[in-house]
């Protein structure tokens, strides 16, 4: 059998999904997987020696609209897939899956367009994200195991980080932190002043350097909280792919962050990881992996304002970020430093 990965959404899905793919070469009936993906996602899949196409579809780029939709469609028709796997719950990705002729699609019960799979699997709120996709499969646990996502990098990713640390005199024993500010959503980012003022505290009262981690996207906010924190930290953003990035986050004590892409790299990576929450709570199944990791949240009665989060607080006071004080992350920093 010929399978597909269907999973279109941001970076931090997919490395969520990547457990999925080290476990589905277990199943015995399926020869090869392939995967349908966004650009941005691209860099942590290429080298994954359990996946053999991965194709690109750039929804809001160049592959937008209906005519490249349908592009889109006869290119995977072409492959003729037995069984696509589609985590991604939105109505296009199930339309996709139809429409390019794959005779098994399985999906969770409450996707958008979960009439059109032909297995069902129900969507249980109550576990991580990791295990939600693993489910997937409907398989016996022992062909799951591994849950631990896990990138799989090159000798060049190592050698950019390596020349990286040694530019900045980052030493191997070193202590160190990450600050990952960078959020696509404004009321999941805690506030950048505070950054600033976490990233000057540990330089000033335990002389700890911390990098500042972000895509190119990222490179303005991170460049604003090195500027208020008088340049304490190293901005990093835009200088690594996210392979590299996950590296570099390995290399660190602890990895701060907001429920963000930037936390599934981080574990990825075996780093631990500080997530500081502010609309989103742990509840919908995408805090970090794993043991060792710190949430940081408020219980502000109007969390969760959304699945997703927003442009802005609803409320006007978005208590659930400014409630967070710099003082009480720099403690839980210490525990790890």
């Amino acid at each position: 059998m010929k399978a597909l990965i269907v999973q279109t959404a941001f970076i931090g899905d997919v490395i969520l999904t990547l457990p999925f793919v080290e476990c589905i070469k277990n199943v015995p009936e399926i020869e090869s997987v392939d995967y349908l993906a966004i650009p941005d996602v691209y860099n942590i899949l290429e080298r994954n020696p359990n996946l053999g196409k991965i194709i690109i579809y750039d929804k809001r780029g160049k592959d937008k609209g209906l005519i490249n939709l349908f592009r889109i469609i006869d290119k995977i028709k072409k492959e003729k897939y037995d069984i696509a796997y589609i985590p991604h719950r939105s109505v296009r990705s199930a339309i996709i899956s139809l429409l390019a002729g794959i005779k098994k699609r399985v999906g969770f019960n409450n996707s958008a367009a979960s009439f059109l799979f032909t297995e069902k699997i129900r969507y249980n709120k109550n576990i991580h994200e990791i295990e939600r996709n693993l489910s997937l499969l409907s398989l016996n646990s022992k062909l799951c195991e591994e849950k631990q996502p896990k990138i799989c990098f090159d000798k060049g990713d190592t050698e950019k980080v390596e020349r990286f640390f040694q530019t900045n005199e980052i030493k191997e024993d070193e202590k160190l932190v990450g600050i990952s500010p960078g959020s696509r959503w404004e009321t999941k980012r805690w506030l950048k002043e505070r950054f600033a003022e976490l990233i000057k505290l540990l330089k000033e009262r335990k002389n700890v350097k911390s990098i500042i981690f972000g895509s190119e996207r990222d490179f303005q906010i991170c460049e604003q909280i090195n500027y208020l924190s008088e340049f304490a930290g190293i901005n990093a953003a835009g200088v690594f792919t996210p392979r590299q990035s996950s590296i570099a986050m390995g290399k660190t004590n602890v990895v701060v962050t907001n429920d963000s892409g930037s936390t599934h790299l981080a574990v990825a990576g075996n780093a631990k990881v500080i997530i500081i929450y502010g609309a989103t709570i742990p509840g919908f199944g995408f805090y970090p992996y794993g043991n060792g990791h710190k949430i940081i949240e408020k219980n502000i009665e109007c969390r969760p304002c959304g699945i997703h989060g927003g442009e802005k607080c609803n409320l006007e006071h978005f208590k659930c970020m400014k409630d967070i004080t710099t003082e009480e992350v720099f403690e839980q920093v210490c525990e790890f430093i």
